[in-house]
């Protein structure tokens, strides 16, 4: 669905308001992102296809025209009046829009149209409550008024109170079946409370309904995928591309779908340069496509998009990690130790970070700091732990023996590699490059693909034509 409410494009408020008096409702809205699932994305509010030819053609100025003209022969008739009121929110003209509707209120408090139209303006202004308020006295004067029950079930999923948006546009389709607005919402209530296969069954009866709108696509696939379909989401995901081509989430969402299947890893990277084609601006995109352009080895290009996203938000975490990475392979080492520092901070459970931090200033040379450094964490990890004896390694001479022999001893496989990647560096920065190349060796050929320590030790040995 869509974001929550904002002034809407003046365009869409004409279609919205038109809707009215020709059987349709407000357009969806979306609620907050779920993590685990492809995240809902900032939607653009739904542009309904027009029924009026002036607000189709984008003239709502002319439409105001011929609606004034009514007027004037029908200067009292309530009805013309909520029409004007509704070409008013086409333009935007929100106080104007409400003072026809409070003269035709004043009237007729009953006025269903002028109540909903009413709605919409305040729902414009994003008084919700006020909106809330009058969707309720719709209802208490007709309980089963489709749009103002579909309405009012978009505030709930607005809020996450998926029961009673599911019971609100549940009302609305007993009223109107055919309430596109009602069923993308209950399919979207149903998504919310994991009822994926019933919500795909909604999403195709308002696919039916509107074939033409992207994000019911865009909407279906998020069902399919959780009901492992991912072959299904990267069809619908197309469909909404198809629908939407300039749309910049539908392919930010297609490309993460895509992501799934390693073998369209090229298909993905394709889908994240067209969101950056579309809005260079977000920095969505520039994430997945240096994750992308990691796994590539294209690691200028990948450091470059990184460094965009901390430019736009320095505190985006998760790809602090691949930054000091990145800093590491293109030997820029001071600012490779700035963001493990800060990787350390977000992730206290991997030793890495900390460890990376202290073998760096060895590999600029500062022994002296190194040695300071790795004197001030060893305690902070465990005595039995495989990152303690690495920090003691580089704190007491001839210690590595020791390190060693613990480090084999270690039962997990991904800790043994990434602490032999550590006493690797020791040993490298000690001159005894054998026997660092062979712990580097050992990280590179357990390739654990988890591990950036592993594709750290492969470039190394590359580096040093040790391997190809």
């Amino acid at each position: 669905m869509s974001a929550p409410h904002r002034i809407f494009s003046p365009l869409l408020i004409s279609l919205l308001a038109a809707y009215i008096f020709f059987g349709c409702a407000t357009a969806p809205k979306t609620v907050e992102p779920e993590p685990e699932a492809i995240p809902e994305t900032s939607l653009e509010e739904e542009t309904y296809r027009g029924v009026s030819y002036y607000a189709a053609t984008g003239d709502p100025s002319a439409a105001i025209s011929a609606f004034e003209r009514a007027k004037r022969e029908a200067p009292e008739d309530p009805e013309t009046r909520v029409l004007y009121s509704s070409l008013l929110l086409a333009v935007g003209q929100f106080d104007e829009a409400e003072s026809e509707l409070e003269a035709v209120l004043k009237e007729n408090p009953e006025n269903i149209n002028a109540l909903y139209n009413l709605s919409l303006v305040q729902g414009a202004r994003g008084e919700n409550k006020n909106r809330e308020s009058t969707l309720e006295e719709i209802l208490n004067i007709d309980a089963g008024e489709p749009r103002a029950n579909a309405s009012l079930g978009e505030l709930y999923l607005e809020r996450r109170e998926y029961r009673k948006a599911k019971e609100s546009f549940r009302r609305s389709l007993e009223s109107d079946p055919d309430s596109f607005v009602a069923r993308l919402g209950y399919g979207n209530a149903l998504r919310r409370t994991e009822d994926y296969q019933e919500s795909v069954e909604q999403f195709n009866e308002a696919a039916r309904i509107d074939p033409d709108y992207s994000f019911v696509y865009a909407d279906r696939a998020r069902s399919k995928l959780r009901l492992g379909n991912p072959k299904g989401a990267e069809e619908d995901l197309t469909r909404a591309i198809e629908a939407l081509p300039d749309h910049y989430w539908h392919y930010i969402d297609r490309g993460k779908v895509r992501l799934i299947d390693l073998a369209k890893s090229s298909l993905a990277l394709e889908d994240f340069d067209r969101a950056v084609e579309i809005n260079p601006e977000l920095f969505y995109a520039y994430v997945y496509r240096g994750g992308i352009l990691i796994d590539l080895g294209r690691y200028a290009e990948a450091l470059k998009d990184l460094e965009f996203v901390i430019s736009r938000r320095p505190d985006y975490y998760p790809v602090y990690p691949d930054l000091g990475m990145l800093y590491v392979l293109a030997e820029r080492y001071r600012e490779a130790r700035r963001f493990y520092r800060m990787s350390s901070e977000q992730d206290q459970e991997n030793p890495g970070f900390k460890l990376m931090v202290g073998a760096l200033y060895f590999v600029e040379g500062d022994a002296e700091k190194g040695t300071e450094y790795f004197r001030g964490i060893v305690n902070t990890f465990p005595r039995d732990s495989g990152a303690y004896h690495v920090a003691r390694t580089f704190v007491e001479p001839g210690y590595e023996g020791t390190a060693l022999r613990k480090l084999k001893e270690e039962e997990q496989p991904l800790l043994k590699s990434q602490m032999f990647f550590y006493l690797g560096m020791f040993y490298m920065a000690h001159d005894m490059s054998a026997l660092g190349e062979t712990l580097l060796m050992e990280t590179a050929d357990a390739n654990i693909l988890s591990l950036r320590e592993t594709r750290l030790a492969r470039e190394f040995l590359k580096r040093r034509g040790v391997i190809e």
